[in-house]
């Protein structure tokens, strides 16, 4: 889901409404939002359902990654993360 298509979705909601994030796509978990980081991160997808977040903040050595590597992750397009409070 890109951003454009977030919004479009919110926009059909009550604006008072609390954001819940479910936990997996059994709804075995709920927790609310918490924060919301879409200036600094990109994901890199491990297979279809799940993945890695990566900080532009971080050093290569924090991010485990080689001076190569850190410099082609950073090339790509930040993505939006929410943060749920548990």
């Amino acid at each position: 889901m890109t951003v454009e298509e977030l919004i479009k979705e919110l926009k059909k909601c009550d604006l008072t409404s609390e954001v819940i994030l479910a936990k997996d796509e059994e709804g075995n978990g709920f927790s609310p939002l918490a924060d919301i980081d879409g200036e600094n991160c990109v994901y890199s997808p491990n297979s279809t359902w799940s993945g890695e977040i990566f900080d532009a903040r971080w050093t290569p050595e924090e991010a485990c990654l080689s001076k190569e590597q850190h410099s082609e992750m950073f090339k790509k397009k930040r993505s939006v993360f929410l943060w749920p409070t548990n």
